[in-house]
Order: C-alpha cells, then sequence, then structure tokens
C-alpha cells in the first residue's frame, strides 16, 4: 500500500509538471517577439505628419510595423485596438493617445500587458476589418478592441452605400468620399517613409474652395478659422453634403442595413480574435455632438443636426450587436453624461478628444477591463 501510494503521488507529479510545461509553451507561443510587419500595413512604416491648428500642435510618428507608435519590438498577446482618428489620437502626440495611456496605466498592475495603436484616420468598419485581417494573425491579441464611433461610423457605411447606389465610377465615389472626410486618410496614403507631412498645411486653400463652390455661409469666427487653415475643412464639406449624420444612421429605415453589416464585420473579426485565443470587446466612443459640450454648440453652428441631449441610440445599437455576438461592450456615455463639465474632453472647433480627453477615456476602459473581469 505504501509503495503504491508512492507511484500514485511520483504519477500525480509527472502529470502537474506535464500541465505546466504545456501551459508555459502555450504563454512563451504567445509571447512571441515580432520583428517583421505584416503584409498590408495600415501606414508606411516610419513615416511621420504633424498638425498645427490654433487648438492644438502635434507629431504622429508611425513605426516599422505600420501602425502609430514608436516600438522597435512587439510581442504577441499583447492589447490591440482598432479605430479610427479617436484611436489614433489626431491632435495629440504619441504618449497622450490613450492607448499609450490604457498602456501606461497597464504597467503599474500584475497584468503590464503592452496596448499597439492600430488606429488609421479617416476609417470605417469596412477598414476596420481589413486592420483586423492584416494584424490580428500577426499580433494574435489576447484583447482585441474595436472603437466604434458613435453616429461617424454608421454614417460612413450609410453613406458609401447610398454612394456606391448612384451611378458613379466607384474609384471616383471612393476617392470623393474619403476626401469629404478628409481625415488625413489620403494624405499618408503615399508618403515617403523619411517625409514628415503637415496634414494641415493645405487646410486654408482647401476651405476658401469648400465655402465658395458650396456657398456656405457660416458664423464669422468658424468662417475665420477655416480660411486662416485652423479649421479642418472636410467638417464644413461633410455639413454640406450629410448634415445629419448624427442622427441619419439610427433611423428605423436604415436599421435593417446596418445591422446585418455590423453583425457580419464584427462576426468575422470575433472568429479571427478567437482563432487565436483571443477575446473581442467593442467600445462605444463617445463623439461631443452627443453631449452638452462646447463642440456640440459649433457642430450646429457648422450646420449639423443635432439630437437631443437625452439620445441613447448610439450606444443601443452597439450593446445590442454585442450582446447578440456574445462580446463584451464599454460605453462610457452614462459616466460622461453626470460629469460636471465637458468642456475640456473635446477640441471646441476640432472635435477630436483633447490630451484631458484622451486620459479620461484610457482611464474609463482601464477601469472596466478589471471591472468585467476581462483582464
Amino acid at each position: 500500500m505504501r509503495r503504491g501510494s508512492l507511484w500514485i503521488g511520483f504519477a500525480v507529479i509527472l502529470i502537474l509538471a506535464g500541465a505546466l510545461c504545456l501551459a508555459a509553451t502555450e504563454t512563451l507561443a504567445r509571447l512571441t517577439l515580432l520583428s517583421a510587419a505584416p503584409p498590408g500595413k495600415i501606414f508606411p512604416e516610419y513615416s511621420r505628419v504633424s498638425y498645427r491648428t490654433r487648438e492644438f500642435y502635434a507629431v504622429a510618428s508611425i513605426n516599422k510595423f505600420g501602425f502609430r507608435g514608436e516600438q522597435t519590438q512587439i510581442s504577441s498577446g499583447q492589447i490591440a485596438i482598432i479605430g479610427d482618428s479617436f484611436v489614433f489620437g489626431w491632435g495629440v502626440n504619441n504618449d497622450q493617445t490613450w492607448p499609450k495611456r490604457l498602456e501606461n496605466r497597464l504597467a503599474s498592475t500584475d497584468r503590464p500587458l503592452k496596448v499597439y495603436n492600430l488606429g488609421k484616420p479617416g476609417a470605417d468598419p469596412d477598414d476596420y476589418l481589413d486592420i483586423a485581417r492584416s494584424y490580428v494573425p500577426f499580433l494574435k491579441p489576447k484583447i482585441l478592441l474595436i472603437s466604434l464611433l458613435q453616429g461617424d461610423d454608421l454614417a460612413q457605411l450609410l453613406q458609401k452605400a447610398e454612394e456606391s447606389a448612384a451611378p458613379r465610377n466607384a474609384n471616383e465615389t471612393k476617392t470623393t468620399f474619403l476626401q469629404t472626410q478628409f481625415r488625413g486618410l489620403l494624405a499618408l496614403a503615399g508618403l515617403a517613409s523619411t517625409s514628415t507631412f503637415s496634414v494641415t498645411e493645405n487646410w486654408s486653400s482647401a476651405a476658401w474652395g469648400i465655402i465658395r463652390k458650396k456657398n456656405l455661409t457660416l458664423p464669422s469666427d468658424i468662417r475665420d478659422l477655416a480660411e486662416s487653415g485652423n479649421l479642418n475643412p472636410g467638417l464644413l464639406s461633410y455639413a454640406a453634403a450629410f448634415p445629419g449624420w448624427m442622427v441619419a444612421p439610427y433611423d428605423d429605415s436604415h436599421a435593417a442595413f446596418l445591422d446585418k453589416r455590423l453583425l457580419d464585420i464584427l462576426g468575422e473579426i470575433k472568429k479571427l480574435v478567437e482563432n487565436d485565443g483571443g477575446v473581442l470587446v467593442v467600445v462605444s466612443m463617445p463623439l461631443g455632438g452627443y453631449f452638452p459640450s462646447a463642440i456640440r454648440d459649433n457642430y450646429s453652428r457648422m450646420g449639423f443636426e443635432l439630437p437631443p441631449l437625452d439620445f441613447t441610440k448610439m450606444d443601443e445599437v452597439v450593446k445590442s450587436l454585442a450582446a447578440r455576438l456574445g462580446i463584451q461592450c464599454l460605453a462610457m456615455s452614462n459616466e460622461l453624461r453626470v460629469r460636471q463639465d465637458l468642456s475640456n474632453i473635446w477640441y471646441k472647433f476640432d472635435g477630436h478628444p483633447t490630451e484631458y480627453g484622451n486620459q479620461l477615456f484610457a482611464k474609463y476602459v482601464f477601469e472596466a477591463l478589471f471591472q468585467r473581469g476581462i483582464l
């Protein structure tokens, strides 16, 4: 009996050792250092862009892996975030973006994961899927966050569908749409790797052309900002072409199309992430036009139609999609609505998150990831 007990104990030890070795092997596999960029990079490696307006001055650097950041070495099994200019960090420097702020917060915990910024100015959910197809198999993230910008992401899908149905050349339609957005996507498309490109350099001439071509009537301060190159001319073009972009995508007449398209996109991304053992999370990224903020007032003055302040469909749509796909949804709108002052979260004319706004978003996501047990 005694010898039998010893053999049983020895067998248990061997089984436990084998399990530990297997777990260690899997962990090491997920933490493999990556040195080469994937095919289909978001941006040309080592490119740089600058932004200069009365509201901000910032420089964005692209690493050798084709996304924003200064990493020279990256690992699999970390956190990646896909989104548009709100993720990329339009108007703030690399270390001020909310993905970088999130990484800094994680560094002081027992889960010091790296956070990779896969944001792309001007991108929409179709682009998010393309980015996921390139980077998810490459990075094999432990957690992938998809940031859906309230109003804007759905509006872009809707506008592209409407434009593609018109009897126009498909390439012309795509170019026209991107120029309307004017988020810097076209500016980066053919950038040489050693160049530093000024995104805002031609804003003045572009604004003059848009104002006159569309015969826009604007408040004097907004017109002055635009004509002096201190306001994104795409905002003016968008206000003239699609003034209801904050409300129209949530109209019942568009619900079926957008619902199916987003379910297809997020469903495919979920499969990509889970194939490598990762977890997909969606974030309903807050847009200042839905909150009592200075940018909301200025959106109205630019010609945009505003929803009422108690409008909640932008979160409801994302939460519904997440529930049907069986994934977590982070929505910070309610937390923002109870804050006393929202004036410094978004630039009051540009509309992108300020340095403080990025800091606040990072804080919310950090806390939500732990509270939900995602980390």
